[in-house]
This record gives C-alpha cells, structure tokens and sequence, in this order.
C-alpha cells in the first residue's frame, strides 16, 4: 500500500507542476504589455510558491478517492488506523517538505552562492518562521485525510477545513503583526523570542486545534452511519472554528 501511495504522489506532484511551465509565457505575454514589467525571478519566485501551496492542498484533498467507502475497506486490512493514517500522509507530505526546503534554500539566492551559504540561511531561520513552514502543509495533509474519511464532499465540512488551513496563511500573519505592534512594542517586549511565542499562539495554533480535537474522534472511529459521523465532526470543531471565524473577523476591521 505503501509503494501505490507514493506513485500516486509522485503522479500527481509532476501533474500539479508542470503548470510551473506556463511562468515563461505568463512573464512574455506581460514583457509584451506592461511597460514595468517585474524581472523574471518575481515570476518565478511567486509562481513556484504559489505552486507548492496548490500541491500541497491538491494532494491532501485527493487523498481519497471518491468512493465513500474507501476508508472502511482500508481499515478492514490488517493495518490500524495510526499506519493508515502514516501512509496516508507522510508521502505527501514529504514531498511538499522537500520542494518548500528547496524553495528556501534556492528561491532568494544566486547558484554560486547556494554551496556556501545554503545551511547559513537554514539556521537564520526564526524558530517561529520554521514552525509555520513544517507544521502548516502537516495541518493540511492531516485535515485533508480527516475530510476524506468522512465526507469530502460536503460543502459544510470543506469549508470549515477550508478556512481552518487558509487562515495560517493569509489572517493569521496580518493578526499577529497587529498582535505584535498593539500589545508588544509598546510594552517594549520586541525580543525575537517574543516573536516566535506570538506567531505559535495567533498563526498556528487556531488552526491546529481544528486537527487536534479530531484526534480523539479519528481514535474512536466507529461503524457510525456517514451522517452521524459528518454530525459529530463539526460539533467537535465547532469551537475552534469559530475562533478562526472571529480572529479573522478582528484581522478585518483593526
């Protein structure tokens, strides 16, 4: 099962980006029209970004196939819940961990300069910054595997997961710069430690409370009936759903 989760992986990783193919033409047809057109390392550097962070949600919500009860015959194998659940995502989320390391290590950075300096800019990079790059594609393949298991196609649902992994990525920095010039430099706490503690507490951790909660229920999963199971899921995220629902709220109007 293993060795067909990573085929499948790596399938739909060259499918998702080879669209990365399109950067040359997108970046000519502009050269064409705009008088200040960007240089082509900002297409490049936004393109491959935007395109690790389609794969990775593109990955994670493909996890399972349509039929509903793909869940059920896996776990009728002789694999628990906790190495279906490893095989599941560790794949997927290997290779977005491995293209988004590349991205840091080459993105900003000249080829001659790459051996010298390449774990000098890994180790210049704040604990915060780091927790937000691993645990965020880590939150998606787990809420996509969690969505698969009950019911993927449920607008509800989707969109729950939906804000829920969105919300490190696009509320949560502009939260926590507020956060950080509201609460912190007037009380001239400006320490990075500080930072980092900040970023934990309003970029990930909302977001991880969604996945967290479920545990349990992925723990005593049941031969529930599929509504029940849909039921029981958004009764448990309900909360920190609305956590999110209000941050975001708050990130709107301040």
């Amino acid at each position: 099962m293993l060795k067909k989760e990573i085929m499948d992986t790596l399938k739909q990783t060259t499918l998702v980006l080879s669209f990365l193919l399109l950067i040359p033409i997108v970046f000519w047809v502009n050269n064409m029209i705009l008088q200040d057109n960007p240089p082509f390392s900002f297409y490049l550097t936004s393109g491959v970004m935007l395109g690790i962070t389609l794969l990775a949600f593109s990955l994670a919500y493909t996890m399972f196939s349509s039929k509903r009860d793909e869940f059920k015959n896996l776990l009728s194998t002789a694999s628990s819940k906790w190495e279906l659940l490893a095989v599941k995502t560790l794949p997927r989320l290997t290779v977005v961990w491995i293209l988004m390391l590349a991205f840091l290590i080459i993105g900003a950075m000249p080829p001659e300069q790459i051996a010298g300096s390449a774990f000098m800019r890994i180790l210049g990079i704040r604990l915060g910054e780091f927790l937000v790059i691993f645990s965020v594609p880590l939150l998606i393949m787990l809420s996509g595997f969690f969505l698969g298991m009950a019911d993927k196609k449920s607008p509800l649902l989707i969109g729950c997961f939906l804000l829920a992994m969105t919300y490190p990525l696009l509320t949560g920095p502009k939260i926590l710069i507020n956060v950080f010039d509201k609460v912190f430099i007037p009380l001239r706490i400006t320490a990075i430690a500080t930072l980092d503690v900040a970023t934990i507490i309003t970029v990930l951790l909302p977001s991880a409370l969604v996945v967290c909660v479920l545990i349990p229920f992925y723990k005593s999963w049941n031969a529930s009936s599929e509504k029940i199971k849909k039921e029981r899921m958004l009764k448990r995220m309900a909360g920190p759903v609305g956590l999110i629902i209000l941050l975001s709220a708050y990130a709107l109007v301040s």
